[in-house]
């Protein structure tokens, strides 16, 4: 067997040239979102980038020592689960999994001023490989940017009123080729 992976742009271009994902650190969050979305860079906490404040601890290898790992994320005051699942780490430099934050039951409903992020080495109670306690309501004191990291997470999507929101992708297409190369 033969198995090839090729990476398209939204437009039918090749990925090729691109060495990863960049971002325009822009689009400054307004209040308290109803849903964010996070891409899965497996970084370690000493990898962030932005200006909020937030406490992270790498234990065990940090989430880059794993391919798959487990993702925890609640809010910090409720204890509301908002994503729980397993997570992969990307492939060249590419996150593969958004992360959405989201009351599925009340669409619009403010998510808690801060959350709890666990990253956990294969299931939900695997050993801890990063915990972070991440701010994600912006004041005047706090910056969230999109685009900014936080440990093993990327901001990518903020949204804060039903009909506004702030975001920065680049949608790539991966399409995976496998062939019988033998006789």
């Amino acid at each position: 067997l033969e198995a090839t992976v090729d990476c398209r742009l939204e437009d039918g271009s090749s990925c090729s040239s691109l060495s990863g994902v960049s971002w325009t650190h822009t689009a400054l969050c307004v209040g308290r979102p109803y849903e964010l979305e996070w891409l899965y860079i497996a970084d370690s906490c000493g990898g962030s980038t932005g200006d909020v404040s937030f406490d992270c601890r790498d234990e065990n290898g940090g989430p880059s020592s794993v391919f798959m790992a487990y993702l925890t994320i609640k809010g910090l005051t409720s204890n509301e689960v908002y994503y729980s699942s397993f997570i992969f780490q990307g492939i060249n430099g590419f996150p593969v999994q958004r992360i959405v934050l989201k009351d599925e039951i009340e669409p619009y409903k403010k998510l808690d001023a801060k959350i709890y992020v666990v990253v956990s080495k294969g299931s939900p109670s695997g050993k801890i490989l990063q915990e972070m306690t991440i701010p994600i309501a912006c004041t005047d004191g706090n910056r969230l940017l999109v685009g900014d990291s936080f440990g093993g997470l990327q901001l990518a999507s903020y949204h804060y009123e039903e009909s506004s929101s702030i975001q920065a992708f680049e949608e790539v297409r991966w399409i995976y080729t496998i062939k019988n190369a033998g006789n």
